[in-house]
């Protein structure tokens, strides 16, 4: 399974310190590692912009390859999934 964390996901790692929480940054490293967890160039930039939490943006950095740009045909389903919400307007 993938996993597609937004800013708002991320951000709330910041309430789980590493030295407390080990077991969550470990299942997290496991998902990177695995390439189960991923997020997108527009998240990164958020972050960045943001400033989410200085444990939580330096473990990012490290992990920056999950920040990736969408292909056309993700850009496609993501457009087809949101039509239903959001109808284009004529």
């Amino acid at each position: 399974m993938i996993y597609v964390f937004d800013t708002s996901s991320l951000s709330k790692l910041k309430h789980f310190f590493p030295g407390v929480f080990k077991s969550v940054w470990t299942g997290l490293d496991g998902l990177v590692q695995s390439g189960e967890l991923i997020s997108t160039r527009e998240v990164w930039n958020e972050i960045e912009r943001g400033d989410v939490d200085p444990h939580t943006n330096k473990w990012l950095k490290d992990r920056k390859q999950i920040f990736t740009t969408p292909t056309a045909d993700e850009l496609a389903s993501a457009r087809n999934i949101t039509s239903n919400f959001c109808p284009a307007k004529s």
